[in-house]
């Protein structure tokens, strides 16, 4: 079957596309490749793969997020503690609470996204 697009942008809204850009290029790691007044722009990580840009919009973030990101990461307790140095906030208290092995959290604008361990998405049996 062929492919009827590439994902080459993921967009997210934000009140402060800079201030966003930042927290995210912290966490990812990646370099912010254009910013101005109403949009700022991650480098992919690797060339030719999708980059997060950030486009400023009047309202602001109402309601669960429709779908968010997630990110892999080698100790969720050392990230949780360092998300929330850069300004976000934990959705529920107790990280890798229940059968589930991530933590979901709040960006300094509200959008949720999760810190997951590296296997599985769900608990030891993959349930």
């Amino acid at each position: 079957m062929t492919a009827i697009a590439v994902l080459d942008t993921v967009t997210l809204d934000a009140l402060h596309p800079g201030k966003l850009a930042r927290f995210y290029s912290e966490v990812l790691d990646l370099p912010i490749i254009g910013e101005s007044h109403d949009h700022a722009q991650l480098a992919p990580y690797v060339p030719g793969t999708p980059s997060l840009l950030f486009l400023q919009v009047p309202d602001v973030k109402s309601g669960k997020n429709r779908w968010h990101l997630d990110f892999q990461v080698d100790d969720v307790v050392a990230a949780i503690k360092r998300c929330e140095e850069l300004g976000a906030q934990r959705v529920s208290e107790g990280p890798l609470a229940g059968p589930f092995r991530w933590q979901v959290m709040f960006d300094p604008e509200g959008n949720e996204f999760c810190l997951c361990p590296p296997g599985p998405p769900l608990g030891p049996s993959g349930s």
